[in-house]
């Protein structure tokens, strides 16, 4: 069920999100109408898929990057691998993973 939500919501919702800023204690980011807020200490795990970064901050709340929207992959890469090692969560590569 969880998987069809995301394959739902993630082209429609978040093919806009382009402005990631990464700073001591949050991620800003922002696309053209919107921006958010997440607090560092609110992140329980970092998954790097084939296509998206997926930050799960609880069990109802994910955070959805795709990676086409990014400007410099490597260099988000290097920091929210940096992050998860700061506030002492996983940092996973999962780039095989596929939808079912």
């Amino acid at each position: 069920m969880q998987q069809q939500y995301f394959r739902k919501i993630t082209p429609e919702n978040y093919k806009n999100r382009i402005g990631i800023d990464i700073q001591n204690d949050h991620i800003f980011t922002s696309s053209g109408s919107s921006e958010a807020k997440i607090s560092t200490n609110e992140i329980k795990e970092i998954a790097e898929l084939k296509d998206i970064i997926v930050i799960r901050l609880d069990v109802t709340k994910t955070f959805v990057i795709p990676k086409d929207q990014v400007k410099d992959l490597p260099a988000l890469i290097s920091e929210l691998k940096d992050l998860a090692k700061k506030v002492k969560v996983n940092y996973s590569e999962e780039l095989n993973w596929v939808w079912k």
